[in-house]
């Protein structure tokens, strides 16, 4: 109604309009409240005064009594600033003069509220009866400002009409929560990338980056996604890292899904059962590692599992991180997304980015939103930060950047009415004054309202129940540039013992325990704070004001790191090191014995360690530098045991910098020590010159200390390898294997003829079955010999630098390690892996009785520790023995989960390894009700996940490429454009061969080149390029010589098709003129391969070679005329593969019986065997080999 009537005013009286509007506000005042304001005008003519103008206008008793006599003392702090639940309304009338208003029950504003009128309406009434008072401040001067305000109450009555809840007229300010102001265009993208991976799931994950200087409201924007969030059963991960733990990046990582997983325990029991069952499924004993770092998790999943990993080192690093990313998959789903926030992104560190990465670009990912905050004031081009993005971007993973800046004017005016309640036509003046102090950073702006109340110069009305300010008194008013400069002025203020508190808890870090607070507190010789109510009156008194937040029971931190870094800057620079120094003995005197080895004072450990790291400089007496050391040896083991390799660094790091030359001498034990441990963890995170650079001092120290020698020395080798220096490795390694007898310089035939003797002997090859050798390793005792354990980790690590580079070492290393596992008295987990190598090499050397018993032994030594190195021994014996001995498919799910174990340990190259058998197995020996299409996608999604999770390794995949490309030949009916129409070529669209062994060349990579003839003999054969495949006979032939260490599905490949070729180069060449000795030698190639097959199927796997004995046999008695023969074995091939899902060999088979029946003249019966061959191809998925059968049938 009243909008209405200024509507049709406003056109009455354009000329006059003070008028006009004055005359609405007397209508609307008779009309709601039937009185004449005429009344109360004439009872106080004259007494108008500008009340916003000087505070002095109401009287003191008028102003909201604070809690102490001093406006300025009230609650001392930010703290009588406190957030409420949104209002939304005008709190109270706002009024031309006092004298209208009246302090009285008589007043006009009075009688408008007892009429029924809301505050907010008996403002816009007062001012418009004020229109023509041109002393009054809050007047309206236009009917556009009237109708402006009457349309925000209809528009939005709950924030501007209403009257709010009593409780908000005490005197303290009340900002809105989760409201943005200013902020609609960043809002707009951030709820876009919100909508397309969670609500639409448009795309399956996404990375989001807001960036802003300190306080511009960028976690603001993250909050308000709580609530639509929340709707869709999903929950935020938040991840803030901290300017005092830098060095940690994993603990903040850590504590973000262990906060997670606590909001989740007290959340809706369904969802909770959902997570727990994923987290199960998807991590398995493998989240055992996480034990220490997410200790809530073990809560979720109902208890941690029995069984857990055995790794070590690097290995353990590796699978913390890849259960983080396994953890995240299965915490996010489109049933119950996840927000992931990586908050503070300027305090991370490359290796916290290498995480980030890990995550963002994991494209297994589903309903995963990631979103960093970093202040872009702080991050240049080289900040890991801004490297980071530039990799997100490569891995074109969809990425939305928000850029805040400082609001506007209208901006900081909307945040005023907001927390006043008053139209922003009466906080526009207060607004432009606050503008034009802060920029309009938010933070800023709310820190000057919160200072500017407590002086009083913002202050509420009780009896006009609205707020008022001294405007001039502001304006002139001098500020300090910043919000922590503001902040800190107004800490000084506070009384000592709460100064006291925030020193010293700022001094902490951004989190701290109350606990140590109370410690310190009853030791502090100037505060007497003993009183642990006392100290928890002044830490609540801080939660209230805003300054702290309470995270659990007797753990709080900073609300803000701004308020952080006034509380910490409240200390001198010059005092800070004294101040850590006394916090870090006071400490560690009050929660220990003293003794730095004293175990028992370890509940502040970490906490004592980082105070007198900090404080450091202030110490003057060495005695106490090498206790300190001795802190930090405990707390760097201390943090090794939980898995954290980045704070376990920095401790050992400071204590080996307090340490001198002569410490080696009165303090050996503590420098051998520090130095190693700093050595394998550096190590372990992937810093091998680290590595090399900290164990030389125990190198050049440890002289005639075996066993630290042996340690210092396998890390040296550990490093070397890793650097792919496999030369240097086995020349480290050479003291150790000389100790053995074992020469690196001199290695001949004869020497390795010479262990495998002794090493056939030591196996026993009369017990058949090899219970009692079994029975002999498994009651040896575990052995506790340092120097055993390390001579024989020293030959470990030398069979992977001597493959590389001198593959004869490596089998006289194998042999004579295996030669350790029989002899000496006790045994190690090593001993697995030494059997498990035992049986690869015997497997090459066609031993494969012996190498069989070798896998039994190997196994069972597995179960006796724990399968240590379960993937490694469960990949040997599986492209080794095993597919001799079971079904060849059988060991592809064996491989699945060695590949499975060696990416979440981080073994990049037995991961890569592991990767090619299963591209090569998949395709040779498909499994039952998979087709080639199905192969594809395997392979090409295991290709992705290892490029993602190793980047730039993508030359490193070669090999699978390869074995792509060739499975593309198979199944495209035509190549791409521009590509060869020779199916045997390995060009097209996975790669392109010349690039293939060029890039073999470059990296001398000589086993890549037999396993890429091993492809083309299958396809010249298949595709019956009769030259080339003879060619390549000859090739494989002279390869297989100088490579003894190749995996059993290549032999296999190389021993069925060589034999096929020949019999085929037999059968072209009866009745040419061929040479005699040319035909008896492709006769001798076929006759030894077929003999090798019919070995290998009498010894155990009739599954994987009677059909192929079968089918070579049909074609040898093809060339030397024996058809009856030739009949028997094409039909025993054809049912033998079919029973042994070898679809391909059984269509294979028809296609070569259908082509004898054609040379016999039998058209019929050849007809309808290639007819089957094309149904065969078309049902393995091989079309194009379906159409080059079909084209031979016309032909």
């Amino acid at each position: 109604f009243a909008l209405k009537r200024v509507q049709m005013q406003s056109s009455e009286h354009q000329a006059a309009a003070a008028a006009g509007l004055e005359g609405i506000g007397r209508e609307l005042c008779l009309c709601f409240a039937g009185v004449d304001p005429d009344l109360f005008q004439r009872a106080h003519v004259g007494s108008s005064i500008d009340a916003s103008t000087s505070p002095a206008a109401s009287s003191n008793n008028d102003r909201h009594s604070p809690p102490s006599q001093n406006p300025r003392k009230r609650t001392g702090m930010v703290g009588s600033v406190q957030k409420g639940s949104p209002s939304s309304s005008f709190s109270a009338a706002s009024s031309p003069s006092p004298g209208l208003l009246g302090g009285g029950n008589a007043s006009l504003s009075d009688r408008l509220r007892d009429a029924g009128l809301p505050i907010s309406l008996c403002t816009v009434i007062i001012s418009l009866l004020g229109a023509t008072d041109p002393n009054g401040s809050d007047r309206y001067l236009s009917f556009a400002d009237a109708a402006a305000d009457l349309g925000r109450m209809i528009a939005d009555p709950d924030r501007y009409l209403f009257d709010p809840p009593m409780d908000r007229h005490n005197g303290t300010l009340h900002f809105v929560p989760n409201r943005l102001y200013g902020r609609a265009e960043a809002w707009a993208k951030v709820e876009l990338s919100f909508d397309k991976i969670i609500v639409t799931q448009e795309e399956s994950h996404g990375f989001l980056m807001i960036s802003g200087p300190p306080g511009s409201g960028k976690t603001a924007l993250v909050e308000k996604l709580r609530d639509p969030l929340a709707e869709r059963r999903g929950m935020v991960v938040w991840i803030k890292f901290d300017s005092q733990q830098q060095e940690y990046p994993m603990i903040n990582i850590c504590r973000g899904f262990d906060e997670y997983f606590q909001s989740l325990l007290c959340g809706d029991s369904t969802l909770l059962q959902e997570i727990s069952s994923a987290i199960k499924e998807s991590l398995g004993v493998n989240m055992t590692v996480l034990r220490d770092l997410i200790p809530t998790l073990g809560i979720v999943v109902g208890g941690w599992p029995e069984s857990h990993y055995n790794t070590e080192g690097r290995e353990t690093y590796n699978l913390i991180l890849h259960c983080i990313k396994k953890l995240v998959n299965a915490i996010a789903h489109p049933s119950h997304p996840v927000i992931v926030l990586f908050d503070d992104l300027q305090w991370s560190d490359d290796a916290s980015n290498e995480i980030i990465r890990m995550l963002v670009t994991d494209e297994s990912s589903r309903a995963a939103m990631f979103i960093g905050c970093y202040r872009d004031n702080e991050v240049d081009a080289n900040h890991p930060v801004s490297q980071g993005i530039g990799a997100i971007l490569m891995a074109l993973v969809p990425l939305a950047i928000v850029n805040l800046g400082n609001l506007d004017r209208e901006s900081v005016n909307d945040l005023c009415s907001d927390v006043m309640h008053l139209s922003p036509r009466l906080t526009r003046p207060l607004a432009e004054a606050l503008h034009s102090k802060t920029s309009g950073n938010p933070m800023f702006v709310r820190q000057l309202l919160c200072s500017l109340s407590e002086e009083g110069l913002l202050y509420f009305s009780a009896s006009e129940r609205r707020w008022r300010w001294d405007i001039n008194a502001i304006r002139i008013k001098a500020v300090a540039d910043n919000a922590v400069d503001l902040l800190i002025a107004m800490m000084r203020s506070y009384s000592p013992e709460l100064r006291w508190l925030l020193q010293i808890a700022s001094c902490l870090g951004f989190r701290f325990d109350m606990t140590a607070i109370a410690l310190l507190a009853s030791a502090s010789e100037e505060m007497a704070l003993a009183d642990d109510s006392l100290i928890f009156t002044h830490i609540q008194a801080a939660v209230a004001g805003g300054l702290l937040i309470e995270e659990s029971a007797d753990v709080y931190h900073f609300s803000h790191d701004q308020i952080w870094l006034a509380a910490y800057s409240l200390t001198p620079s010059a005092d800070r090191n004294s101040l850590h120094l006394r916090i870090g003995r006071q400490l560690r005197k009050k929660t220990s014995s003293g003794d730095a080895d004293d175990a028992d004072g370890d509940a502040f450990l970490f906490t004592v360690v980082d105070q007198l790291k900090r404080g450091i400089g202030a110490v003057q007496d060495h005695a106490e530098e090498v206790e300190i050391a001795k802190l930090n040896l405990r707390a760097g083991e201390k943090a090794l045991s939980a898995f954290l390799f980045q704070p376990a660094a920095t401790y050992l790091l400071q204590g080996c910098s307090l340490l001198r030359p002569e410490d080696w001498d009165a303090e050996y034990k503590l420098c051998v020590r520090l130095y190693l441990a700093y050595a394998e963890v550096r190590l372990a995170q992937g810093d091998n010159d680290g590595a090399l650079l900290s164990v030389a001092p125990v190198l050049t120290n440890a002289r005639g200390h075996a066993d630290d020698m042996l340690r210092a020395r396998e890390t040296q080798i550990r490093a070397n390898i890793a650097q792919a220096k496999f030369e240097e490795a086995l020349q480290n390694s050479s003291t150790i294997l000389g100790e053995l007898d074992i020469d690196v310089s001199k290695i001949d035939p004869a020497a390795i003829q010479s262990e495998l003797i002794k090493t056939q002997a030591l196996l026993n090859p009369g017990d058949i079955t090899g219970q009692s050798l079994l029975q002999s390793l498994l009651s040896k005792p575990t052995s506790t010999d340092l120097r055993q354990i390390g001579r024989i980790r020293i030959l470990f690590c030398s069979t992977r630098a001597a493959y590389a580079v001198k593959p004869a070492l490596m089998l006289f290393i194998i042999l004579r390690m295996s030669q350790l596992v029989f002899l000496d008295n006790e045994i190690t987990a090593e001993s697995s892996y030494a059997l498990g190598n035992l049986s690869l090499a015997l497997t090459g050397l066609g031993m494969h009785d012996a190498s069989y018993l070798s896998s039994k032994l190997a196994l069972a030594l597995l179960d006796r520790f724990d399968h240590k190195y379960s993937n490694m021994v469960t990949f040997l014996l599986n492209t080794s023995i095993l597919q001799y001995r079971q079904p060849m498919q059988a060991c592809l799910e064996s491989l699945r989960q060695a590949y499975r174990g060696f990416v979440s340990i981080g073994d990049r190259d037995f991961a890569r390894i592991s990767i090619n058998q299963i591209s090569q197995i998949s395709i040779m020996a498909p499994e039952r009700g998979k087709v080639l299409d199905d192969v594809e996608r395997e392979i090409r999604q295991v290709l992705t996940e290892f490029s993602t999770q190793y980047e730039g390794s993508k030359s490193l995949l070669i090999m699978s490429v390869m074995y792509l490309q060739m499975l593309l030949n198979l199944k495209e009916e035509s190549p791409p454009a521009g590509i060869d129409d020779d199916p045997t070529i390995l060009t097209g669209s996975a790669m392109d061969q010349e690039e293939y062994l060029k890039t073999c060349e470059e990296k001398g990579l000589r086993d890549y080149f037999r396993y890429f003839y091993g492809c083309r003999l299958y396809l010249a054969y298949l595709f019956r390029r009769h030259s080339r495949a003879e060619e390549t006979v000859k090739a494989c032939a002279k390869l297989a010589q100088s490579s003894k260490f190749c995996a059993s599905t290549e032999i296999v490949v190389e021993t069925f098709y060589m034999g096929l070729i020949a019999a085929d180069a037999i059968q072209r060449r009866k009745g040419a003129e061929s040479s005699v000795a040319d035909i008896e030698r492709w006769q001798k190639i076929a006759d030894d391969s077929l003999n090798s097959l019919t070995t290998w199927a009498n010894e155990g796997s009739e599954w994987n070679f009677l059909h192929k004995v079968a089918l070579l046999r049909a074609e040898i008695a093809v060339a030397n005329g024996d058809y009856d023969t030739a009949i028997s074995s094409y039909q025993g091939a054809i049912t033998g593969a079919g029973k042994s899902s070898y679809v391909n060999e059984e269509a294979l088979s028809c296609e070569r019986a259908g082509l004898f029946y054609f040379a016999q003249g039998e058209m019929e019966e050849g007809k309808l065997c290639l007819s089957r061959a094309v149904s065969l191809y078309r049902a393995w998925g091989a079309r194009r080999k379906a159409l080059d059968v079909l084209q031979l049938m016309g032909s």
